[in-house]
C-alpha cells in the first residue's frame, strides 16, 4: 500500500472501487466503512461483497500533526450591538494555532481571534469558525447566533378624551 500523511483523529474512509461491498472489517478490529487513525502505523481492511468474495487493502498512515479542538461562544445582542465571540479553541503542544476563518451567515469573515461582529439585521445567523494548526491541520465548529429585535416604543391619544397637564 501507499504512505498517507494524515492529521492525528482525521476519519479515514474506504474508496470502494467495486460494487455491491456488505462487509467491512479493518485490522484494528472496526467493521465500520471508515476508521479513525489515532497513531502512525499500517491499516488494512478487508471487504466482501454479496457475492462472498473479498478484496484486501493496505495503507501507511503518518501522523502529521494533530487538528485543533474548536469552539466558541457569542452574546445575544439587541439589534444595533456588535456581537462578541469569545474563542476558546485549543490545541495540543507542540502543534500551534496557526490562522482562525470566522465566517458570520451573512456573508461576513474575519480573521481574527476573538473578533466583535455588528449584523445589518436582526435575525439568527450560524457561525462557523475554522482553525487551522501550523500542521495543515484543521477543524471547524458551528453555532447559532442571535441578534434581536428591538422594541417598539409608541402610543396613541384617544380621540375625544380630555388629557390635562399640570405644572
Amino acid at each position: 500500500g501507499d504512505t498517507v500523511s494524515i492529521c492525528k483523529n482525521e476519519s479515514v474512509s474506504l474508496v470502494e472501487q467495486g460494487t455491491d461491498v456488505q462487509t467491512w472489517l479493518w485490522n484494528t478490529g472496526s467493521n465500520d466503512p471508515y476508521i479513525n487513525v489515532g497513531t502512525a502505523g499500517d491499516y488494512s481492511v478487508t471487504v466482501t461483497n454479496t457475492l462472498g468474495c473479498k478484496g484486501i487493502d493496505s495503507t501507511y498512515y503518518k501522523i502529521s500533526g494533530e487538528a485543533p479542538t474548536v469552539y466558541f461562544e457569542a452574546d445575544t445582542v439587541c439589534f444595533g450591538d456588535s456581537t462578541t465571540f469569545i474563542n476558546a479553541s485549543t490545541i495540543n503542544l507542540p502543534d500551534a494555532i496557526d490562522t482562525y476563518q470566522w465566517t458570520f451567515g451573512d456573508d461576513s469573515l474575519s480573521v481574527i481571534a476573538e473578533p466583535r461582529h455588528h449584523y445589518q439585521s436582526a435575525d439568527t445567523f450560524v457561525v462557523q469558525l475554522t482553525v487551522t494548526a501550523v500542521s495543515g491541520c484543521s477543524s471547524f465548529y458551528s453555532d447559532s447566533v442571535v441578534v434581536k429585535p428591538n422594541p417598539q416604543a409608541g402610543f396613541f391619544i384617544e380621540n375625544g378624551e380630555n388629557h390635562c397637564t399640570s405644572n
